[in-house]
């Protein structure tokens, strides 16, 4: 994806929303039980005790795993390693988000469903069965996506949590700035393992906390490697388990294109439309907060959406699978540009990936010059350089046209 220009530009929708999120952090959102939001409170201020107590009356939260982390939180108390801080302080952003339906969040839950669920059905959120909706909530990519594609962490630390909680969380103010790699995991050493990273073949001693029983000596994954003290680190949370193929070709997209924050979201797509990767890979990951073990469920149904009937006309034009998706994401992005920042970055990697084939401009030239969307193409030019913002502009401008 083309570097983002370091203008006002730019930096507009991201301050936006910070100031939306300063507001979200103090605001109880109405659908929100008045118990619930104080726990959130409770939370942000360092206060497990108050918040498990709260959580812990009736049926406010059926979200065990929440609760025996609270639990874990109050029995170390003060003595809670600055790590450990940190990772809690990672929950409490995602879940904030899903709270105060930040559009960050809801962009995320869609571009996993479609991802990684789904790729090739007209599927909305809304569609989904309850047990298949609460796995996408719980899912790897929905909060990486959600954390720190969108940098809603950063948020919450600014604009939320307490900043005695957050120096208590020691380098967490760091951790959305290391990348997210894919590294070949080496043996376990007594405490520890090394990591590999492939793009740059560096390993790192990496301090285990799933006691060597998720990941074995030769897996790749996908993970962020967070500093753990000293010259040891910890990936921030469990990492994501890839297929060999994968794994290269993420590394090879992480150093091609460094501007791209999402890199290796389509790699996800095509590795599970050739069966190297299952259907749903980020689903059931989730973990206690002290001990990288997946404790998540998958659903326990099978089920299947329609089939998608734009995916089968664009199909049929003679694009493949990837191209089909990609035409996708800027048909459902154009219209909600420039008033929808979130969607700008999904524009923009659409844009690099189709630009090189003719197949797929000349859909795009067909069926999206509509005047309606001429906004989104200007907008979408501001944030490109070279090619790709020329053919943007003259996009807008054939739509404009249409007028």
């Amino acid at each position: 994806m083309p570097k983002s220009r370091t203008n006002r530009r730019v930096r507009r929708p991201h301050d936006h929303l910070r100031v939306k999120a300063k507001a979200e952090g103090r605001v109880r959102p109405p659908d929100v039980d008045p118990r619930v939001w104080r726990a959130v409170r409770a939370e942000a201020h360092g206060d497990a005790a108050t918040a498990l107590e709260l959580l812990s009356d009736g049926d406010v939260d059926d979200d065990h795993l929440h609760r025996q982390d609270l639990g874990t939180l109050v029995r170390v108390g003060d003595h809670a390693p600055r790590w450990l801080i940190a990772r809690w302080l990672t929950r409490q952003a995602l879940r904030w988000l899903r709270l105060t339906g930040d559009e960050r969040y809801e962009r995320s839950l869609y571009l996993s469903l479609q991802g990684t669920y789904w790729c090739r059905a007209d599927l909305a959120v809304a569609d989904l069965p309850p047990a298949y909706a609460q796995a996408l909530a719980d899912d790897w990519v929905t909060r990486e996506v959600a954390l720190y594609g969108y940098r809603a962490l950063d948020d919450f630390l600014d604009q939320v949590a307490d900043k005695q909680l957050v120096d208590r969380g020691g380098s967490v103010r760091s951790w959305t700035r290391m990348p997210l790699q894919a590294h070949l995991l080496g043996p376990t050493d007594g405490d520890c393992l090394t990591a590999t990273e492939l793009t740059t073949g560096f390993g790192y001693d990496v301090v285990d906390l799933s006691d060597g029983s998720v990941d074995p000596a030769g897996a790749y994954v996908l993970g962020r490697l967070v500093p753990a003290g000293g010259e040891l680190s910890f990936f921030e949370c469990l990492p994501l388990p890839l297929d060999e193929q994968t794994a290269v070709d993420i590394a090879t997209a992480c150093s091609a294109h460094s501007g791209d924050p999402l890199p290796w979201a389509h790699l996800l797509t095509r590795a599970i439309d050739q069966g190297r990767l299952p259907r749903m890979p980020g689903a059931g990951l989730r973990t206690p907060i002290i001990a990288d073990v997946a404790v998540g469920e998958l659903p326990d149904v099978d089920w299947e959406p329609p089939p998608d009937q734009r995916y089968v006309e664009l199909a049929a034009s003679g694009l493949d699978a990837e191209l089909v998706g990609w035409v996708q994401v800027l048909e459902a992005a154009l219209p909600e540009l420039p008033d929808s920042p979130a969607v700008m970055r999904e524009a923009v990697g659409a844009v690099e990936r189709i630009l090189p084939s003719e197949a797929a401009m000349a859909v795009v030239r067909e069926h999206l010059t509509g005047h309606e969307i001429a906004d989104g193409w200007e907008a979408l030019a501001t944030y490109l350089e070279g090619e790709p913002r020329r053919i943007s502009s003259e996009l807008a401008a054939t739509a404009r046209a249409h007028a």
